[in-house]
């Protein structure tokens, strides 16, 4: 039997479940201590929802928006499947990186089989990589 985090020794890619809600692009993976989800044309109020193999801890979220991607006024929102985790993420800046600027401790852990989920507010499609630091919980 494997551990929960046993692919911190396969040395590559781990490959998530990931889910947008509108049926476009979507790529999930977890990589050394971060987990990367890539989307593309997330639009008004859609998600991406990631399933987690192993119970972890979010330590940090940032969020870089691809040449293009962005959208005037457009968030993107953290959380662990009920509760929020950060506060929004600007997608406005072509190119641009935004952090979350608070973590809500309260909300960071996420169960083995439980959800991380990325929701857009309003607005038109845009692109982005959202990184998250995590550590095992």
């Amino acid at each position: 039997m494997k551990s929960q985090n046993w692919w911190r020794t396969q040395g590559g890619k781990f490959y998530l479940t990931a889910v947008h809600s509108g049926s476009a692009a979507v790529e999930a993976y977890i990589y050394n201590n971060r987990l990367f989800c890539d989307f593309d044309d997330l639009g008004s109020g859609e998600r991406v929802t990631i399933t987690i193999p192993g119970a972890l801890k979010i330590i940090d979220a940032m969020l870089r928006v691809k040449k293009s991607g962005h959208v005037t006024d457009k968030t993107i929102a953290i959380s662990n499947g009920s509760d929020a985790v950060s506060d929004a993420m600007s997608m406005a800046t072509d190119k641009g990186i935004a952090r979350a600027t608070t973590i809500d401790t309260t909300y960071v852990s996420v169960a083995a089989a439980g959800t991380i989920v990325l929701t857009s507010n309003a607005k038109a499609d845009g692109d982005a990589l959202v990184v998250l630091d995590i550590e095992p919980n």
